[in-house]
């Protein structure tokens, strides 16, 4: 067992076999695709393997009480999932059987766990060790912190921090619930950050000094509030909470990267506005002048030039990130789908398709490739991109904006309005208004497309941006004759080169 209880990392049952680091799980070998919430409903009915679990422990367990989400189609929607992916049956059950109105009880029978080898004395690189555990657990040793850490004897991870790097912390526990949440946040769903909220809060708990855990925290809080694809909470539900965990980092290690990083995206989260432009720059190049080498600030360093309009200094930024970090999916796909908007097609696509081949769990690179698809005219490679999305991520309604866009392209205005219907329930509370626009521009409709792209045009972000759905996207020609859309556009212009000229006049 390990300290939270549950059996070793790795657990075979028949055929199958979960990787608990990885967060995979595989039959014969054969890694079988799996969203982060049904694997961790099959974590909770393994850790108790032949008892009940009820529905409201592993509502306790999988989803935070701080978010409210429909817990009982989640639930259903994640052991409909997982009983596909191990092809059981709710009849005739091989290893999940349902207590109805009560919980689930995992029936078959666990051989021992494999032993896992115990980390060597001294340094040791995560970045060359993280070659012997898969794809996903490397991402969780190239996120940006650059550790080199040592364990003792004991179990407890007793390293040193880098010169620029990590807050060490002396509980194993801590650690791991941190490394979990950082490689959830990797996979920018809303479902995956919901969940790396969750372990950086019980990393924050069980060591209420884990700097580089409060900093973690605070940036999670920010994409579930923020600007980002994956959002699923409003930016004044999650200010206060992402703005202490920020200041909290700050408060225990002014020296750290990610504090100031933190800070950077915390400000984010606030309307838009000259001054606070040069805070979140200040605070971002404080970041990388502590640690130059902290890729994940230096992405997103990146994103916020290229939001206002500095795509020519953005893009050095990112190839600097990718050679510090050159298997991160996030920075191989913001990339790709930079260049690609710039006219740099074959270069995009290629980081695009090569991101959806090494990471085919990440989210925003689903979503990119497939509005790059768009624009080439391949409906069907776009359409099985956006489903691709739609199953990593399944209440988020980026990935039905694109459906929706390729169904009213491809003519079929039914099932167009059917998911539009479903986006513009989503609006009404933290819906961005961007994802109905996207409908309207594909089904053509002039007045609603206007509509709803001047309300997209007060949120800075997506209009705002270089990528597909940008104002200066091709998608949008057909309105280009329209004086209202004309407007939108040259306010889009102004607000950016306000945003420019602010953070020139700080420098």
């Amino acid at each position: 067992m390990d300290e939270s209880g549950g059996a070793g990392r790795i657990i075979r049952f028949g055929v199958y076999e979960m990787d608990r680091r990885a967060c995979e799980l595989r039959r014969a070998g054969q890694r079988i695709p799996l969203q982060i919430q049904p694997f961790r409903v099959l974590e909770a009915l393994v850790d108790r393997a032949g008892e009940v679990v009820t529905r409201a422990e592993l509502r306790e367990k999988i989803w935070p009480s701080t978010v409210f989400v429909d817990f009982d189609r989640g639930l259903n929607s994640a052991i409909n999932r997982l009983r596909h992916a191990l092809e059981d049956a709710a009849d005739a059950p091989k290893f999940i059987e349902t207590l109805p109105r009560i919980g689930y009880r995992f029936v078959h029978n666990l051989d021992l766990p494999a032993v896992e080898p115990r980390l060597p004395k001294g340094p040791r690189n995560w970045r060359a060790a993280a070659q012997g555990i898969g794809v996903a657990a490397a991402v969780v040793a190239l996120v940006g912190i650059g550790l080199i850490r040592s364990e003792t004897s004991d179990g407890e991870l007793a390293g040193n921090a880098t010169k620029q790097g990590d807050h060490p912390t002396a509980s194993a526990a801590a650690y791991d619930a941190y490394l979990r949440g950082l490689e959830l946040f990797e996979q920018r769903s809303s479902e995956s950050i919901m969940l790396s909220i969750e372990y950086l809060q019980r990393a924050t708990e069980l060591d209420p000094g884990y700097a580089a855990a409060h900093a973690a925290l605070a940036i999670s809080y920010a994409n579930a509030g923020g600007r980002s694809m994956p959002r699923f909470l409003d930016a004044d539900e999650v200010l206060m909470a992402a703005l202490s965990s920020a200041e909290r980092a700050l408060k225990l290690d002014p020296e750290l990267s990610q504090a100031h990083f933190a800070l950077a995206r915390v400000l984010t989260l606030q309307p838009w506005s000259a001054v606070n432009d040069v805070a979140i720059e200040q605070s971002y190049r404080r970041s990388l002048g502590l640690d130059p080498a902290n890729a994940s600030a230096r992405l997103q360093f990146a994103n916020f030039l290229s939001t206002r309009g500095r795509t020519l200094e953005a893009l050095p930024e990112y190839r600097r990130a990718l050679e510090l970090d050159p298997l991160s999916p996030s920075i191989n796909s913001r990339l790709g789908m930079e260049l690609f908007s710039l006219g740099q097609r074959e270069e995009g696509l290629a980081y695009l398709q090569k991101t959806t081949e090494l990471h085919p769990w990440q989210f925003n690179a689903r979503l990119r490739l497939g509005w790059a698809y768009v624009e080439l005219g391949d409906l069907d490679a776009a359409n099985h991109e956006f489903a691709a999305a739609e199953r990593i991520s399944v209440d988020s309604m980026w990935p039905k904006a694109g459906l929706a866009f390729v169904a009213a392209r491809r003519g079929d205005r039914a099932r167009a309005s059917t998911l539009l219907d479903i986006i513009l329930q989503a609006a009404d509370s933290s819906g961005d208004p961007l994802e109905v626009a996207i409908v309207y521009v594909g089904l053509e409709d002039r007045e609603n497309s206007i509509e709803w792209l001047a309300r997209a045009a007060h949120q800075p972000g997506g209009l705002h941006t270089t990528a597909p759905w940008g104002i200066k996207a091709p998608l949008y020609d057909w309105l280009r004759d329209d004086p209202r859309f004309v407007q939108i556009e040259r306010g889009i212009d102004i607000a950016m080169s306000r945003g420019v000229a602010a953070s020139a006049d700080s420098l």
